[in-house]
């Protein structure tokens, strides 16, 4: 047993309720004789008084022993056991051992744990230390739990996403300054017999993190699998319409299509086409969720419960990063917005400032020290009504009533985050577009009017937040959604259910209202494809079945190159939205400070919202 875990006994057996003050000093004072310490601790005399010299000298205790056979000694509690932990803890990351700490400091309760947080924050950050003679660049911090799984093709959030995104490299990417795709572990590709087939030409002496080079059946065995693993990659797999793929030597891919296509490269660009080693995936496809082999510029060193550590990979074939480490400690209670409270340390983070103790003392904005890097992503967060359930929503007007009656302009105030922007389309540049021509909102006298006139006879709603992760949902904006509806007379009820069991079609039928979200990190045209045709946005599933006919001819034409492909894809989504089969709710912000002058250089923000540790390098006075 520890020896914290034999002070708190003996505390809880002598101290049944304590006052204590600020710093977790208690005073209390009980008398007591080493045979009743020797029982409350199972143990010896001579451990007894073993344990409770150790306790003095931790200044846990103080100890007068009394003089005389019989008589009662004074022992006095100086501090409470969940303190103590938290200075275990704190010594813990003094030694660089934080799933130590961490692991300590979740016994504690919440107050102590929030001090403990605060301190932390005050600990990492970016730094320079020595591994023998060699300097290294490092930058930890404190992050929620948020991983679900690193194997590329599981990938479901934007976080997953971005630890790929450093570990993996896809064939080509995307870049946003010019909306081209662009070369990258293919460096060439051609279009042939119409768009049937595509072949891609492999950059030569590209590695994997165990040293093996990357060759064209591993893109082969990549999308190999795909067919076989869960419903997501299946899905994918017929999006892509791949009827056969081989190996020309070991540089050259061949795609052959069952339908031509003008855009496949785009769908290339997306994270779960990662490319991996077979031969360590087939060895333990379980063990690659948590340490997966890529030929990324990071390669992945430690990854358990208490932290994520990646390491620069010396041959990365763009060259080595140099950044050196990035650690991420798991620290479970500490919620999103703490997150991202805490990074100012490195002099990139959220907004707030904060003093030594942790509280805050103003924003970052209301001084001229710090630049904001902003970036509002793609994609939206939105809710979808089930057209394959009959209901009180099969009604236009009633359809009508319900989008018309949120005040999408005030997203951020109703929802308390001034990271919302108002979304009216999936792209960021069309809602910006769109909010110039948006129509007054009706009164609530006229909503209730068509409420009335819609035959709506107080049915009950259910609207159904999607999961991605416990903790990780949509259930405040579903129950923002409910509080909304209610005001008109429609009855709602809320349920969360995870992703993975709503794409069960007999679950789908239960619900009349979906509320789901997505993050577009791949070219706009794919990435609208996509999230209309994917099992996880839901839509295409919940649309009737004669404009699922109409979704599926607009995207066969932008599929095979159509001029008019971005016209058409907009002008299919203001048909949808005019329905109200769909409405878009808001766009996430995403924004860092960096310290004007910091010595910390190349601070970008990727299409996930976060800081990209490719690009981040320390400058040294």
């Amino acid at each position: 047993m520890k020896l914290i875990e034999h002070y708190t006994r003996l505390y809880e057996t002598y101290i049944t309720s304590d006052l204590q003050d600020q710093d977790g000093r208690v005073h209390l004072t009980r008398l007591t004789k080493m045979e009743d310490i020797q029982n409350c601790l199972c143990c010896t005399t001579r451990h007894a008084k073993w344990l409770i010299k150790q306790f003095q000298q931790q200044q846990w205790i103080q100890w007068e022993a009394a003089r005389g056979r019989g008589k009662a000694s004074k022992l006095t509690f100086l501090v409470h056991p969940d303190e103590a932990k938290a200075e275990e803890a704190r010594q813990w990351v003094r030694e660089g051992k934080y799933d130590m700490a961490l692991t300590v400091i979740s016994e504690a309760d919440h107050r102590v744990k929030e001090q403990f947080h605060a301190w932390l924050g005050h600990q990492l950050g970016y730094r320079m230390e020595m591994e023998g003679n060699k300097e290294l660049d490092v930058l930890r911090y404190p992050f929620y739990p948020c991983i679900v799984s690193l194997d590329p093709a599981y990938i479901l959030s934007r976080h997953d996403s971005h630890y790929v995104e450093h570990v993996f490299d896809t064939l080509v990417q995307y870049d946003r300054s010019t909306h081209r795709i662009v070369p990258h572990l293919a460096h060439h590709w051609e279009r042939l017999h119409g768009g049937m087939e595509w072949r891609f030409y492999l950059r030569k002496g590209v590695r994997f993190h165990h040293g093996r080079e990357l060759t064209a059946e591993d893109v082969v065995q990549t999308f190999l699998r795909f067919p076989e693993l869960n419903r997501l990659t299946r899905s994918f797999w017929e999006q892509l319409k791949i009827s056969d793929m081989k190996a020309l030597g070991s540089h050259t891919v061949a795609f052959t299509l069952a339908v031509p296509s003008a855009i496949l490269p785009q769908y290339f660009r997306s994270p779960a086409t990662s490319i991996i080693p077979y031969d360590i995936w087939e060895r333990d496809p379980e063990a690659f969720h948590r340490m997966p082999v890529g030929t990324g510029p990071f390669r992945i060193a430690k990854h358990d419960r208490t932290m994520l550590v990646l390491e620069a990979f010396e041959s990365y074939f763009l060259g080595r990063a140099e950044l050196d480490r990035v650690e991420i400690l798991t620290v479970p209670d500490l919620s999103r917005e703490e997150s991202e409270l805490l990074r100012y340390q490195y002099n990139f983070a959220g907004s707030p400032e904060q003093t030594d103790d942790g509280d805050r003392k103003g924003t970052c904005s209301d001084s001229e020290d710090w630049d904001k890097l902003e970036n509002i992503e793609d994609g939206a967060s939105y809710f979808t009504f089930n057209m394959n359930k009959q209901g009180p929503h099969q009604n236009l007007l009633l359809r009508q009533a319900l989008c018309l009656a949120l005040p999408i302009e005030r997203i951020d105030k109703e929802m308390d985050s001034e990271r919302y922007m108002p979304a009216y389309s999936l792209f960021y540049d069309v809602s910006q577009e769109r909010s110039a021509f948006r129509p007054s909102r009706p009164t609530i006298h006229q909503l209730r009017e068509w409420v009335r006139l819609s035959g709506y006879n107080g049915e009950l709603v259910h609207i159904c937040s999607t999961e991605l992760r416990p903790k990780a949902d949509h259930r405040p904006v579903a129950l923002w959604l409910q509080r909304q509806w209610e005001q008109l007379g429609v009855r709602c009820r809320v349920s969360v259910v995870p992703i993975h069991e709503l794409m069960r079609p007999e679950r789908l039928a239960e619900v009349d209202v979906v509320v789901a979200g997505v993050v577009f990190a791949q070219s706009p045209l794919v990435s609208f494809i996509r999230t209309y045709q994917s099992d996880t946005s839901f839509i295409l599933k919940q649309l009737a079945p004669s404009y699922r006919h109409l979704v599926d001819q607009t995207f066969s034409r932008m599929i095979s190159g159509s001029e008019r492909a971005w016209e058409e894809m907009l002008e299919l989504e203001e048909q949808l939205l005019q329905e109200h089969f769909i409405h878009y709710l808001y766009h996430r912000s995403h924004y860092v400070y960096v310290k004007t002058g910091s010595h910390l250089q190349g601070v970008r923000l990727t299409s996930n919202g976060r800081v990209d540790y490719r690009s981040l390098w320390f400058k040294r006075a």
